[in-house]
């Protein structure tokens, strides 16, 4: 009887394994949906895995199915409370639905066990510039770049963070940084001819944004904005062109610019 009860508990154990070995394999080729099944056969063999449910979690994580993700990344803490990549984990789905505070709360765990976490310290600031908490979203960027600071993504909000705040040398500063390294380039381009239209720089405002629509960046405020640069630089032909590409956009906005400003040019 004991032989076969220790049998049967290989037998469990063999195949809790072969479950989640499927379903990392599953995972690393992108198969989310397949992976989800074989994780999930694999916790009902062995409840109490904070390792299962974490998988579980990062399977409905990328299916997208963000409070289901939540909840598995929940139970994984429940086994497991210093499990950094599960705060994270939480923190991204809470992040992306819009909770905000409960987002915080998360990669505040996270930055406990690791105050060096680039994506905790990301995201967190992405959490407060969304939450229009600027100050607190530039001090977290400002930490994160002191760690690293070829960190594309916190340094190009961070510049979108310093111009909503109005501190325009900051954001030409970190806009002009990625132009040099040719990061983001388009979205910098366009981004750095905001702040110098701001600062009714219109020249270098025409430069940037025309930078941006040669490659591909080509939208109504692109469009207006250098328009209106033209017109404040005496280049009224240069900016009915702008009304005129407008048109494809917004055709009524276009019409109504095009009528106000460029009778003598249509």
């Amino acid at each position: 009887m004991r032989i076969f009860f220790l049998l049967s508990f290989s037998c469990i154990l063999l195949s809790c394994t072969d479950h989640e070995e499927e379903g990392n394999r599953l995972y690393e080729q992108q198969n989310y949906a397949d992976a989800l099944f074989h994780f999930e056969e694999a916790v009902a063999l062995e409840p109490r895995s904070s390792r299962l449910y974490y998988n579980i979690g990062r399977c409905k994580e990328e299916l997208k199915q963000y409070e289901p993700a939540i909840e598995a990344y929940s139970k994984s803490l429940s086994f497991d409370d210093l499990l950094l990549s599960a705060y994270l984990g939480r923190g991204r789905c809470n992040f992306k639905l819009e909770a905000y505070d409960r987002a915080l709360v998360d990669f505040k765990n996270v930055l406990r066990l690791n105050n060096k976490n680039e994506q905790a310290l990301y995201l967190t600031g992405m959490a407060f510039m969304r939450d229009s908490s600027l100050l607190q979203a530039s001090r977290i960027f400002d930490k994160l770049i002191e760690i690293n600071p070829d960190h594309v993504k916190c340094r190009f909000n961070r510049g979108v963070n310093y111009a909503l705040q109005g501190v325009t040398q900051q954001a030409l500063s970190d806009f002009t940084y990625l132009i040099r390294n040719k990061q983001e380039l388009k979205h910098s381009y366009y981004n750095r001819g905001i702040v110098y239209y701001n600062m009714q720089l219109y020249e270098s405002a025409i430069h940037d944004f025309s930078w941006a629509v040669k490659n591909g960046l080509k939208n109504e405020r692109i469009l207006t904005m250098r328009a209106t640069c033209y017109t404040e630089v005496n280049m009224p032909e240069l900016a009915c062109e702008d009304y005129s590409a407008l048109a494809s956009i917004n055709p009524s906005l276009a019409k109504q610019y095009q009528e106000k400003y460029c009778q003598e040019w249509l």
